[in-house]
């Protein structure tokens, strides 16, 4: 799967306009919804440790000071699951840069 195109060196190494552009041709790994169902709410540039933190300790895996992109999603979206997952909403995706 193609990734978004990263303008290294920028304060905002891509857009919110990017990410939803990328939506529209790429669903959400599981998602059995149609990519139309849903939209790209937010999108922060944010630390690894202030994403542990919003996630309540979760972590992307990255170093504390390393930069990550946290969209917000909003709108409709069902994951294929096997039935031993527990029921969960999906709130944001995260990106790495």
């Amino acid at each position: 799967m193609a990734a978004l195109t990263v303008k290294a060196g920028e304060a905002q190494p891509f857009s919110r306009e990017d990410v939803a552009d990328y939506f529209k041709t790429h669903n959400l790994p599981k998602n059995l919804s149609s990519m139309s169902e849903f939209q790209v709410d937010a999108l922060e540039f944010l630390t690894n440790k202030a994403v542990s933190d919003r996630l309540r300790g979760a972590s992307p895996g990255l170093g504390d000071e390393e930069r990550v992109g946290f969209v917000t999603l909003r709108g409709r979206v069902r994951l294929h699951r096997p039935a031993a997952w527990e029921t969960g909403e999906v709130h944001t995706g995260l990106c790495g840069i």
